[in-house]
């Protein structure tokens, strides 16, 4: 999230005019009432710890950080699948499909489901990047 980083990397402790003269450098707009109608406690533009949070909270994620993090979740989701399975790892898992063994079987049925994940997730990315939920819905079932 690299306007977020670039946030964090500028904002030590700093007041609400501070943080919001950063949000406008950025182009965004202007917050509307406090940051107590944004769910956060009063006086957190005053602590450095709640600063880089508040900021982050309203700047929006570019594509390519969207796009991102739709990646680690269908890593994870994957990762999860070969594990629940009793494999050490998607990794592992995968690794059984390239010689004779016992569960070469189930290990290619996983390296296609696999593939077939990151092919779903990016042609759903093709139009627009789509919400978490909507790409986890997507996705195909595990192969067992």
């Amino acid at each position: 999230m690299s306007q977020i980083v670039a946030l964090e990397g500028r904002v030590a402790l700093r007041r609400r005019d501070t943080v919001l003269g950063l949000l406008a450098e950025l182009g965004l707009p202007p917050v509307e009432g406090s940051f107590l109608d944004h769910g956060f406690a009063a006086g957190a533009e005053d602590d450095p710890a709640s600063v880089a949070a508040i900021a982050a909270y309203f700047v929006a994620p570019s594509e390519a950080d969207r796009l991102a993090r739709l990646e680690e979740i269908v890593a994870t989701h994957v990762e999860k699948v070969a594990l629940a399975r009793g494999y050490s790892a998607a990794d592992s898992c995968c690794a059984y499909a390239a010689a004779a063994n016992p569960y070469q079987t189930e290990a290619l049925a996983f390296v296609a489901w696999r593939a077939d994940c990151w092919t779903t997730l990016y042609a759903t990315c093709q139009a627009a990047i789509p919400s978490e939920r909507t790409v986890l819905s997507l996705l195909p079932p595990p192969p067992w």
